[in-house]
């Protein structure tokens, strides 16, 4: 009985989170355990919206001697659907920021459509490797991408 209680205390603590948003906003998106981003679920149209997306990247483990350019950027595109790579959303209207600090890249959209609609984001992290043995360079590509749906509403008109 004493295995049990411990178990299911154990699963208890497991189970708690603490999930913090510093926006107050109740649409925090995390496709991926990596990207952290808050926007809020409704947004007026043509109102620009100032946020930051926080990044963590697998390419942060590389050795930083090793490594001769770096490149982290986040494309960003408002519209009805969803896209799934930097090829997709660059035939499209759309956004580009950089990192301003280590892990952080803060962004501007504005939604210019009412009704439901996609903000995607995708990271972009290029990595240049020093001349290797045989003189070449290596890049190393990481892609994220984060999705977040919003619906997009008239701001109502205050009456006189």
């Amino acid at each position: 009985m004493m295995k049990f209680n411990n178990l299911i205390f154990v699963l208890f603590l497991i189970s708690c989170t603490n999930v913090t948003n510093k926006n107050n906003y109740p649409n925090v998106q995390e496709n991926d355990e990596n990207i952290t981003l808050n926007l809020p679920n409704a947004i007026f149209i043509n109102e620009k919206i100032k946020d930051t997306i926080y990044y963590k990247s697998p390419l942060d483990t590389i050795n930083i001697s090793d490594i001769e350019e770096r490149f982290i950027i986040f494309y960003t595109a408002t519209d009805t659907m969803k896209f799934k790579n930097v090829k997709e959303i660059e035939s499209t209207q759309h956004q580009m920021f950089i990192e301003e600090e280590k892990g952080m890249i803060p962004f501007t959209i504005k939604f210019d459509r009412l009704g439901d609609n996609y903000f995607t984001g995708i990271i972009e992290d290029q990595v240049i490797l020093e001349n290797l043995k045989n003189g070449k360079a290596r890049i190393i590509t990481n892609e994220s991408v984060v999705t977040v749906k919003v619906r997009v509403k008239e701001r109502k008109k205050q009456k006189i």
